[in-house]
């Protein structure tokens, strides 16, 4: 989960600057891409983007601006680990705060609100709740991975996500069934193009994710200070990982992590059960029932609050560390071997790393 900070928010990611217009284009035709007037289409928008594989992830729509006719149905369909919303705002109406009720979920956000038939005509809220492909967001049975609306009259509609805000946005346009637009299968190859244009600048991206790398520093006491980087941003990129992922390190070393992108966790399970992100709550008693973030993993564990050197037994967790330029540190106390950790957030996504302690003498600096 990457929420963006915003005065109103109070959370989120840094960095994704740009939402551009690269997919605009979609909106120019010749007469070859007409859709048959008086035939209703199905439209495929998706919903953020995830290579896990690669610890990749894009917050945006893809196509984020399209053009249908009146009675065609758009399904958003949901693309990436992170979670993400499709949001329709009411007029006047302005955009939920996810965190306004922190730990807890308002279910008007969390939740979908779906007009009666799935039929929009512009006047209501309408939202998906939380969409992710990570069933880790969502409780057993109410995991959201699609969302669809018949648009029914003329307009240009603007929609978000609640996680991400202004950062993250789309629009609908609807015109008449006379008008020529592109087809669904056309918006799918420029798509296709699109998405393909982003992973292309991967391997560039990663390439400053480690350039980025602060080197290590040798104390006094023989003991040296490794620097690793939570997550990178390139343009529209989120890299999902951290740098380096594999570090080789020794007993008495300190390993210092530093945020870039946020919120994420540095978390050691060590054989322990991986904790539930989220858990049932009420809100309010009379409301139903919705959920909350895990309390037992907002704050650090409490092997981190005492202070223990890093073992391979306890569960060492930094709690939720929501700002960047925040560090997190742990002494390597007297273990040897992989000591694999990840962050709870965006696992899924492919944040995995790894400490390979070892006792013997000399320091390999390469994190090899």
């Amino acid at each position: 989960m990457t929420p963006r900070s915003t005065p109103r928010r109070g959370v989120a990611l840094a960095g994704v600057l740009l939402l551009v217009s690269s997919f605009v284009g979609l909106s120019a035709v010749s007469a070859s891409s007409d859709v048959h007037s008086g035939s209703p289409a199905t439209y495929t928008v998706l919903v953020g983007l995830s290579q896990p594989g690669q610890g990749v992830n894009v917050d945006a729509y893809f196509p984020d601006t399209l053009k249908v006719h009146v009675g065609d149905t758009v399904n958003f369909k949901d693309n990436a680990a992170e979670i993400h919303t499709v949001t329709f705002l009411a007029p006047h109406q302005t955009l939920p705060d996810l965190l306004a009720t922190f730990p807890l979920l308002d279910p008007a956000v969390w939740r979908p609100v779906v007009p009666a038939s799935h039929l929009y005509d512009g006047t209501s809220y309408a939202n998906s709740g939380i969409m992710s492909t990570d069933p880790s967001f969502s409780l057993p049975g109410q995991q959201v991975t699609s969302f669809w609306l018949r648009f029914t009259h003329a307009g240009s509609y603007q929609y978000f996500c609640i996680v991400h805000g202004v950062m993250m946005t789309g629009t609908i346009n609807v015109v008449d069934p006379s008008a020529r637009i592109p087809s669904p299968g056309q918006v799918r190859h420029q798509v296709k193009k699109t998405i393909a244009g982003l992973l292309k600048q991967v391997p560039a991206a990663i390439d400053a994710a480690r350039a980025a790398i602060m080197p290590p520093v040798h104390n006094s006491d023989g003991t040296t200070t490794y620097h690793v980087n939570v997550g990178f941003m390139y343009g529209m990129i989120d890299l999902m990982s951290f740098f380096p992922g594999k570090l080789r390190v020794h007993p008495g070393d300190t390993v210092v992590w530093h945020m870039t992108t946020v919120p994420h966790t540095i978390t050691f399970l060590n054989g322990n059960p991986e904790p539930s992100l989220l858990v049932p709550a009420t809100w309010p008693p009379t409301s139903g029932p919705t959920v909350m973030f895990n309390p037992a993993i907002l704050g650090p564990s409490a092997s981190v609050v005492g202070g223990q050197a890093l073992n391979k037994t306890e569960m060492f967790h930094s709690g939720f560390l929501p700002v960047p330029d925040t560090t997190f540190s742990l002494t390597i106390g007297n273990i040897e071997g992989p000591v694999p950790y990840r962050c709870l957030l965006h696992d899924a996504s492919g944040m995995v790393g790894k400490l390979v302690v070892d006792a013997a003498h000399g320091h390999d600096e390469s994190g090899h």
